[in-house]
């Protein structure tokens, strides 16, 4: 077997034979010692990138805007979650605070913070930013005035 050299055009022999076996010989190898080659299923319990997450937590990450940092985000809403008392009420105001945070037209896609942040940081308390960019005020926003008035 020669090759073509791509600068002159002269033949190239190659100096190096491993003498390794052909496949169909190796395979013949292995499948005489037992091993299965076909593909095999994980099953459920060999998948362990995506367990040991809390039914509770996976629905307050399904509607939160970001998913990076799951793991973390985690280990921040068991705190907040026992924070608030560990009951159902606490569950419902993490996932409404969190969709409040997802549909609120002002927040910027690229500042969104991770989960883990939002949760540390307490914002499921936050009140919704008026499109003027401040903070509501509770009651002079349910008036519909403003502090200055």
């Amino acid at each position: 077997m020669s090759l073509k050299c791509p600068h002159c055009g002269g033949a190239i022999e190659p100096q190096i034979s491993l003498n390794l076996p052909s496949i169909s010989t190796a395979i013949s190898g292995i499948e005489g010692k037992g091993l299965d080659l076909e593909p095999q299923e994980l099953s459920q319990d060999k998948k362990r990138y995506n367990q040991g997450y809390h039914a509770q937590f996976l629905e307050f990450w399904a509607v939160y805007p970001l998913h990076r940092g799951k793991r973390p985000a985690q280990k921040a809403w068991l705190k907040a979650y026992a924070k608030l008392g560990s009951n159902p009420e606490a569950i419902s105001i993490l996932i409404s605070g969190a969709i409040r945070y997802r549909d609120d037209p002002n927040r910027d896609p690229s500042k969104t913070k991770y989960a883990e942040g939002w949760l540390n940081d307490e914002r499921w308390e936050d009140e919704p930013i008026s499109p003027n960019g401040k903070a509501s005020s509770g009651i002079y926003a349910a008036l519909g005035v403003s502090r200055d008035d």
